[in-house]
């Protein structure tokens, strides 16, 4: 029962994320820059990580962002970056929500979740196929084989 609880408010918090914010994300463009600095970081080339702890509370700020619908700031991001922020910010929101439930049972903890992205991790260095490397690290992905509709689509 709590399972199936748990499931229904993380996909409660990602449609509001990616239906009820919707509009809120429609001044993102796909800088040329930021995807130019995710490549160089995927080669070495530029930092991953920034040198302070910020990015924690940039993350804190984005949350509090999408729970109070205020316009959205960061305006030049690349799909991966955005994508990853979106993702963590959920899993931030749904940890918060676990901690609840779990203290009404009794249960005294801090973080129910370990969030796949570190804090000090520069977001907009994040290349597209380093997400899924990010996340199966964690072993927080789970493969999930294509229905045969799609597999036709893909095929045609």
């Amino acid at each position: 029962m709590f399972l199936a609880g748990a499931s229904r408010q993380y996909q409660e918090i990602e449609r509001h994320i990616h239906e009820d914010l919707e509009a809120q994300f429609s001044p993102i463009r796909n800088d040329l820059w930021r995807r130019r600095e995710a490549g160089l970081a995927k080669f070495g080339f530029a930092s991953k990580e920034v040198r302070q702890t910020e990015e924690q509370s940039g993350l804190n700020a984005l949350v509090q962002q999408l729970e109070e619908k205020k316009e959205f700031t960061d305006t030049k991001m690349i799909c991966s970056e955005f994508a990853s922020k979106t993702t963590v910010a959920a899993l931030m929101m749904f940890n918060r929500w676990l901690v609840t439930e779990l203290q009404k049972h009794g249960i005294s903890i801090d973080h129910a979740l370990k969030i796949p992205i570190g804090e000090k991790r520069r977001f907009e260095t994040i290349h597209p196929g380093e997400i899924i490397a990010l996340f199966s690290k964690e072993g927080a992905l789970e493969k999930v084989d294509p229905s045969p509709t799609l597999s036709r689509m893909m095929s045609e």
